[in-house]
């Protein structure tokens, strides 16, 4: 081997951490790519009226009861929790400092604000995330994917759409839910150990005043946007199968690292925002 075409061992070692470090960053990028035109195109296939179908409505309807409606008795005992944990605690300590005018903001910037999307969101992903999963990776592997191609029906329309908006709705509703109930608890339980000095009217109008328009139109965007990254991350794991049932416990991991990485980067972004 001549002296020029030698390459110091060192150099051969910067030189493939170069390689690996390239290879990780293009396969983010392009992952962040497909989501993010996956996401504009099931978007666009939303809005387009030809999308309603009887099929499709009740597709949605399927998903809004299964990732929301079954999710409620969860999300109330959840609710029940956290109210007690905190609610009743910031009455108690606010209270006992003084300062029970502000027990309404620190819960509507902790709770209302921040926490509550969070949970929602992440109730989505272990309840529901997973088994839409399995569900599609199970359809890949038995063929019934290439069987609605056949039958000129497009299973992102077909299955994408449905758990994107069904995704949406659900962490948007079950949002709302826990909201109501954590109040609702943590107050009765504060006034049921005398732990607050606040009327139920005083504390709402705390909560309320607390929120001004922008807060409102945050909390939503968190919540919807959220669950339908949430459904379609979930869905192209599931394209993703390929023919073997062995992917589907491999894929898993995967789908709730990048379900949980887009909730929090979603939350982060908006909040920055507004």
């Amino acid at each position: 081997m001549s002296r020029s075409a030698y390459i110091p061992l060192p150099v051969r070692w910067a030189l493939m951490a170069t390689g690996i470090i390239g290879d990780a960053v293009i396969s983010r990028v392009s992952r962040v790519l497909q989501l993010t035109s996956s996401v504009l195109l099931i978007g666009v296939l939303a809005v387009r009226p030809s999308t309603w179908r009887p099929t499709i409505t009740d597709a949605v309807v399927r998903q809004c009861y299964f990732s929301g409606v079954q999710a409620l008795r969860f999300v109330t005992i959840l609710a029940v929790l956290v109210g007690l944990g905190l609610v009743t605690q910031v009455l108690y300590w606010s209270a006992l400092a003084g300062q029970s005018e502000y027990a309404g903001l620190f819960v509507t910037l902790i709770f209302v604000r921040e926490l509550a999307p969070l949970l929602a969101a992440l109730i989505l992903i272990g309840r529901s995330g997973t088994a839409i999963v399995a569900e599609i990776g199970s359809m890949r592997v038995s063929g019934s994917v290439e069987l609605l191609e056949s039958s000129g029906i497009d299973p992102i329309l077909y299955l994408g759409v449905p758990r994107a908006i069904g995704g949406a709705l659900s962490v948007a509703g079950l949002t709302v839910w826990m909201i109501v109930v954590t109040m609702l608890t943590g107050y009765l339980a504060a006034g049921a150990l005398s732990a607050t000095n606040l009327t139920a009217g005083q504390f709402m109008n705390q909560v309320l005043g607390a929120l001004d328009g922008w807060a409102y139109l945050g909390v939503f965007i968190k919540t919807t946007l959220s669950g339908w990254v949430i459904g379609i991350i979930c869905t192209l794991h599931g394209f993703e199968c390929g023919t073997s049932a062995l992917n589907v416990p491999r894929l898993l991991p995967r789908c709730f690292v990048e379900c949980l990485l887009a909730t929090f980067l979603i939350s982060g972004a908006v909040t920055l925002v507004l």
